[in-house]
């Protein structure tokens, strides 16, 4: 991926289109495409990523506390053609095996978060994501990652119709905003 020249992530608060309520025992979190592959195009001390990375971290540290389960979706290095399909006509052959598909050091998983191996933009296309919340009673999901524009959109946008409510966070908002005051355990 060439270089990604730094920018301002877009300040808030951003108006809400519904009156959802984050619920902990709902509630799961995919951090998705947080690979060295996708991050090597960041300067990380500049913005997005000097306020977006350390904002995940706290996302998901807040989560892990609360026992919400954590998800992440990360590509496979060294694809066969048939498997990257169409994708290599727009981004060639994609991560190599190796360094490319490890999870930025920041963002370790933990042993006992959930780890899918993604094959599409959306984390729910050729893989058991459905199952994956199914299992463990989940229907809202909170999206953090840097592929926002086209892989969690997609995400946002499929499951949504889906009957899965989903919310995708770039900055600490979720934490900061009314939303959080929102993220409760169910009575």
């Amino acid at each position: 991926i060439p270089p990604i020249a730094p920018y301002e992530i877009p300040a808030g608060p951003f108006p809400a289109r519904v009156d959802w309520s984050l619920d902990a025992d709902r509630a799961a979190l995919l951090i998705h495409d947080m690979q060295r592959y996708f991050i090597d195009a960041y300067t990380l001390d500049a913005q997005p990523m000097s306020t977006a990375l350390p904002n995940m971290v706290q996302i998901r540290d807040t989560c892990r506390e609360l026992g919400i389960p954590i998800i992440y979706t990360a590509q496979p290095g060294d694809q066969h053609p048939s498997r990257r399909g169409i994708l290599a006509d727009f981004w060639g052959r994609g991560l190599s095996a190796g360094r490319d598909e490890e999870i930025v050091p920041e963002l370790s998983p933990a042993p006992e978060d959930i780890q899918v191996t993604k094959w599409r933009y959306s984390g729910f296309q050729r893989t058991d994501m459905r199952h994956v919340l199914a299992h463990h009673r989940r229907d809202q999901l909170i999206v953090v990652g840097v592929t926002g524009t086209a892989d969690a959109t997609q995400v946002v946008q499929r499951e949504h119709i889906g009957g899965i409510f989903v919310g995708s966070w770039t900055d600490k908002s979720i934490l900061t905003s009314g939303a959080a005051s929102r993220l409760s355990r169910s009575q």
